[in-house]
């Protein structure tokens, strides 16, 4: 059965593909990082293959595979055990897992079939690698990203000054879909786009002439859209301006650059590198929808008032949450309707009584349980929003000055996340996007019909 997107009038012709990072541990394999002929590639690419699915070992030179055709894995050095080795040392069935990255295909958003491929893939390695000797392992070094483009040409500048307004001003809510760690103003992987302007405005010319100009509360997020919408007109000022960092939580930088060799063409992509690593298939799916949704929300509003109006009357509004945004984006109601249970309050619990109630071999269990009670500490929904509460009081956030913004977050301040013992066994208002629909003479279905997960 097919899960094809179905295309909305007017869609630019986008093209995705993804990253997925994650840890392979095996209790027979030799010990020999660097060895290609002892490490897990081959078994991955042997089981993707027999299915039908193209594969081949890429260790950092993807920019050279044609066209992106095919998927490619190989190590990773940034995804690895957290603590000291010697701390996992009595935990470990075999050699220390290897640290993986698993790249897909450059997929037609409309065209192609990419959400049952993915779904496909994720099948094959659960099959292959979750076995007696072997398993596939995530904690909070492991990231997902997606690269959205626009085949045959760059994304409009006019999109990507949208895009810059849209994540900045609803970074705070932005934030709820993912996990804790993924928060943090020190994560060098996902850089937070409130993080510019908080280190910038005291140093950079152009910001302080503008806020004192202005006369501006230079820290509230809705000057900082102000100063993107009137002062950034050029790739040059989003590289002054550091968008281009390749470690923000979203990259700029493959527009204008090619990540490994600088004599060829920009991939035309923007990456989204926010969200946690995850094997998880509907959750890779969900949020793939929802970066689709985000670039062509921000590619149909164009130059009209209404993503500042949606900004200026819903920043600051208590009862205004993720899926609340999602929903006004125009994201398919099923995937909101995913995110609605997804961000429920005792979700990250049940997925982890899930994983240790399946069947895991009897050696791994001790690994795996480390693991994973931690990754429920930085994912359940005390941890998501106690954490945005300490920013909010913070200023990361900038300066919010609606009164009753930490309500919405009052209940999670300074609470900490229960202790799991793991031995025992929506509807929402669209109104906006209604109105980018009428914008185009379209029904909210035909102007924002994205596939359900």
């Amino acid at each position: 059965m097919t899960t094809k997107l179905q295309r909305p009038h007017g869609a630019l012709a986008y093209t995705i593909g993804i990253e997925l990072e994650f840890m392979y541990a095996d209790d027979q394999r030799v010990e020999d990082h660097d060895d290609i002929t002892t490490g897990p590639w081959e078994l991955i690419i042997s089981a993707l293959e027999s299915h039908g699915v193209k594969c081949k070992t890429d260790f950092g030179h993807h920019a050279d595979t044609p066209n992106y055709s095919t998927w490619t894995i190989g190590d990773d050095g940034s995804v690895h055990l957290d603590e000291a080795v010697e701390d996992y040392t009595p935990l470990l069935p075999g050699p220390t897992p290897w640290g993986l990255e698993l790249r897909s295909p450059k997929w037609s958003v409309w065209d192609d079939d990419w959400a049952g491929e993915i779904r496909k893939v994720m099948r094959i390695l659960d099959s292959t690698c979750n076995t007696p000797s072997s398993r596939l392992l995530l904690n909070e070094r492991c990231g997902f990203h997606v690269h959205l483009g626009v085949s045959g040409r760059p994304h409009s500048f006019r999109t990507i000054k949208n895009l810059l307004q849209l994540t900045t001003g609803f970074q705070r809510i932005i934030d709820e879909l993912h996990t804790a760690t993924r928060l943090s103003e020190t994560n060098k992987y996902c850089v937070p786009p409130s993080r510019h302007f908080l280190k910038l405005v005291p140093i950079h010319p152009d910001m302080h002439e503008f806020f004192r100009a202005k006369d501006a509360v230079e820290d509230h997020p809705l000057a900082w859209c102000r100063f993107i919408e009137s002062s950034v007109h050029s790739p040059q000022q989003l590289e002054k301006g550091r968008w281009t960092n390749h470690g923000n939580a979203y990259n700029y930088e493959n527009l204008f650059s090619c990540e490994t060799r600088r004599d060829k063409a920009p991939l035309g992509t923007i990456e989204f590198r926010q969200h946690a690593g995850t094997l998880d298939e509907e959750e890779i799916v969900a949020w793939m929808n929802v970066v689709v949704a985000m670039v062509h929300f921000c590619h149909v509003v164009g130059a009209s008032s209404l993503l500042m109006n949606l900004l200026t009357r819903q920043i600051e509004n208590p009862t205004f949450g993720a899926c609340e945004l999602l929903n006004a984006i125009g994201t398919h109601s099923r995937v909101v309707q995913y995110y609605g249970f997804k961000l429920g309050a005792d979700t990250a619990r049940q997925e982890l009584m899930e994983i240790m109630e399946s069947d895991i071999p009897e050696n791994f269990v001790p690994l795996v349980q480390n693991l994973e009670e931690a990754r429920y500490m930085v994912r359940c929904r005390e941890a998501v929003m106690g954490t945005i509460a300490g920013k909010l009081s913070c200023g990361f956030y900038g300066s919010m000055l609606g009164q009753g913004l930490g309500s919405r977050y009052a209940q999670f301040d300074e609470i900490e996340p229960d202790e799991v013992d793991v031995s025992d066994g929506i509807s929402f208002q669209i109104v906006e996007a209604h109105a980018v629909a009428a914008l185009h003479g379209q029904s909210v279905e035909e102007s924002f019909a994205f596939a359900a997960i």
